[in-house]
């Protein structure tokens, strides 16, 4: 999968940060229809994980809203988790975490 260049420099999280990042929704369940078709509704849904750096575990900086940013540009659907709240999603059977 490539991001746009842009979407990645401003979203480290996209990038140097990222451990995990995978298709879900019509893409991941093979009904995606590309944007250059005439009945094409379809966005490009992510979901990923990052471990960002020591700041942010030693709490001088924050991680977007909880640990999780979400990021909505062009026909992107981003969802990023920092990797104690994904930890945390997974560990109580978090059916939106199951799709990685």
């Amino acid at each position: 999968m490539s991001f746009p260049k842009d979407l990645i420099r401003e979203h480290p999280g996209l990038g140097d940060w990222n451990i995990l990042h995978a298709y879900r929704g019509s893409i991941a369940h093979g009904m995606y229809i590309p944007k250059n078709d005439p009945i094409s509704i379809d966005d490009k849904d992510t979901m990923g994980i990052c471990v960002p750096p020591k700041e942010y575990f030693i709490g001088t900086k924050r991680f977007a809203n909880r640990g999780t940013k979400e990021i909505k540009r062009d026909e992107w659907d981003i969802v990023i988790y920092e990797i104690r709240k994904a930890i945390s999603l997974l560990t109580k059977g978090n059916p939106n975490m199951l799709s990685l």
